[in-house]
């Protein structure tokens, strides 16, 4: 076990080092400097999280991730632990190695996003749930209130453990038996008084992040592409071996005479299956994003390794269990090496790495551009449409220079930061374009905001001798208004 613990934190620590800080990072990085209780898209989990890092470890790209770096490691001990309660040593080793490379749960262990501390705190809400159900003490339900909170502190996914514990509750007699006592009710209580500094901030706040999952809007007529994606996730995320597994496993229960006593394999199946079919539902209205569900993998892993270890009846022959485990592990390894390794192959003529090369490339030159900036003692803004990009540019000016994003929504929760102290201020306009298309109508767009712009030369990036993609810059003087 210590062994897999080992080779997966040190997996997740070569990405660190290898993989710069990607533009969502920073963009949760910025909200660490401005503490709040609530932020436009998530609670403020990743940002105590990205906080306590750089105070221990600096505002470097390992400061940044270092808290989710540890709690990644301390989340699969937790894991490894629950799924050993619930299938046995041997497959709960095989949920733990399937884990440390997956990617539905490895790359939550280094960055810097709310799937982290929300999957960290998801798995030790059923620990505690589990261990407060076999006792007779209401100390382990506060434990469980208190960790359901800091789950949906980190993440609203959080909000759909009291259903599955009220639901495997009611399907079993102990459970049953514990709703008539108070441990459960004040759990529940607790966790809704974590919470509640986050509900008062949405109330101050139009309710901002409460709505931001439906803020696309309601799209029923692709409820049919959206079931088929998401139903598609499991064999993706979990290769299609253990997804298929999960599911014989699942189909075992169902058969099994004694599906509602064994409570062990049925916190598996509540535990999977009703957040599941709440993505499921969600997705008639609109898109749910792949790592959303991630939450559903932490209890469809230890359930379908329960079946190829040969746990129901349906499990398969050990020889074929082998070769098959072999495959998956081998094609996950894979996957997660190449994060690694495709920036380092941007000279190929491989599109898949020119493409993942692209993504980390030209930022050097806009850094230089940007330290140019930090040198005038008006302090610039830093301007985009793109509010990922302009959280990216006050990364890279270390944080001197302040970020202003003109795009609608998120220009609101800068708003909350920012005053009319801005006004009249100049800063730096920055755009992606394809090489050989320039943006047009920038200057026309931006007049809207500001007095006065100068268009500057664009920033040429190329791999391999090639141009692949360009900065356009602008100058703008006069901040009119934030409007």
């Amino acid at each position: 076990m210590l062994a897999v613990l080992a080779l997966g934190l040190g997996l997740r620590l070569a990405i660190a080092m290898a993989v710069p800080v990607l533009e969502a990072e920073s963009y949760y990085w910025t909200w660490s400097r401005q503490l709040a209780w609530g932020y436009f898209d998530h609670p403020p989990a990743v940002a105590l999280l990205i906080k306590a890092g750089t105070l221990v470890f600096g505002d470097g790209g390992l400061g940044l991730r270092a808290g989710h770096l540890i709690l990644g490691t301390l989340a699969s001990l937790m894991f490894w632990r629950f799924c050993r309660r619930h299938v046995g040593p041997r497959a709960s080793l095989g949920a733990l190695a399937l884990a440390s490379i997956a990617p539905f749960w490895m790359p939550f262990g280094v960055a810097a996003t709310p799937d982290g501390p929300m999957l960290a705190c998801w798995v030790a809400s059923l620990l505690a749930f589990w261990s407060a159900l076999q006792g007779q003490r209401t100390a382990p339900w506060l434990l469980t209130g208190l960790l359901v909170g800091l789950t949906t502190l980190s993440k609203y996914n959080g909000g759909q453990l009291p259903p599955v514990f009220v639901l495997f509750m009611l399907a079993t007699p102990r459970g049953r038996a514990w709703l008539r006592r108070p441990g459960p009710w004040l759990a529940l209580l607790l966790a809704g008084l974590v919470l509640l500094p986050n509900v008062l901030w949405n109330l101050d706040h139009n309710a901002t992040t409460v709505g931001m999952p439906f803020k696309s809007g309601f799209e029923p007529e692709q409820a049919g592409l959206n079931l088929l994606k998401l139903g598609a996730l499991p064999f993706l995320l979990m290769t299609p071996l253990v997804a298929w597994a999960w599911l014989r496993e699942s189909l075992a229960w169902w058969r099994s005479p004694e599906r509602w006593s064994d409570e062990r394999r049925l916190l598996l199946i509540v535990g999977s299956w009703a957040p599941m079919l709440a993505f499921l539902a969600v997705s008639i209205l609109t898109e749910v994003h792949a790592h959303w569900a991630a939450s559903v993998f932490v209890c469809a892993t230890p359930l379908a390794l329960r079946n190829l270890d040969g746990g129901s009846a349906t499990g398969p022959s050990p020889a074929w269990l082998r070769r098959s485990l072999a495959l998956g592990l081998g094609w996950m390894l894979t996957l997660a090496l190449a994060v690694v390794l495709l920036p380092t192959l941007a000279g190929s003529d491989w599109k898949l790495a020119r493409r993942a090369a692209l993504e980390l490339s030209g930022w050097d030159e806009l850094t230089e551009r940007i330290d140019e900036l930090r040198e005038r003692p008006d302090a610039p803004l830093l301007v985009s449409m793109n509010f990922h990009l302009v959280s990216r540019m006050e990364w890279l000016s270390g944080g001197e220079l302040m970020g202003l994003p003109l795009r609608l929504d998120h220009r609101h929760q800068y708003r909350w930061w920012l005053g009319p102290e801005l006004l009249g201020r100049d800063g730096l306009y920055v755009t992606k374009a394809k090489p050989d298309k320039p943006v047009a109508g920038i200057a026309e767009t931006l007049e809207r905001w500001f007095e006065r712009t100068e268009p500057l030369p664009p920033i040429m990036v190329e791999l391999g001798g090639e141009p692949v993609r360009r900065f356009e810059l602008v100058w703008c003087e006069g901040l009119r208004t934030l409007e």
